[in-house]
């Protein structure tokens, strides 16, 4: 095999992997919203005036 041929190849194959990743990357779910005081979970966003119920 020659040289640009390899590279081609390689540079192919790197390009596929990036794509794959992205595509993993995109599928997975994003990462519960924690309170920043505590670490609670906070699972949706308190009205306005109100606190998270961890109390904080």
């Amino acid at each position: 095999m020659s040289a640009p041929l390899a590279q081609q190849r390689a540079s192919q194959t790197l390009e596929a992997a990036r794509r794959a990743n992205a595509q993993v990357q995109a599928n997975k779910p994003a990462p519960p919203k924690r309170c920043a005081s505590c670490g609670a979970p906070v699972h949706q966003e308190p009205a306005e005036g109100e606190g998270l119920p961890c109390g904080h």
